[in-house]
């Protein structure tokens, strides 16, 4: 069973990123990018928690709060790591 929950989740988010969020280009404020911060934020913190941390990430995807987050001057992102 718990291979199955494994599955189907990265399921979802494999699609997510391949066909939804690939839509974007490579416009993500963040790093790392919300696909993959849902992905690190479930495994890490379970589904309930991962999911809540992903939308909450996910409403503050946007360049009106840039002076809150530390910024990678490579990537040209604001980092936002699963805390």
């Amino acid at each position: 069973m718990d291979s199955e929950y494994k599955l189907a989740l990265n399921g979802f988010f494999f699609v997510y990123k391949e066909f939804l969020s690939s839509q974007d280009g490579d416009n993500c404020s963040f790093t790392p990018s919300c696909s993959e911060y849902a992905v690190r934020a479930v495994k890490q913190k379970g589904l309930l928690k991962g999911t809540i941390m992903f939308f909450d990430r996910y409403t503050r995807c946007n360049s009106l709060s840039k002076e809150y987050y530390k910024k990678d001057y490579i990537k040209k992102r604001l980092i936002d790591p699963v805390e």
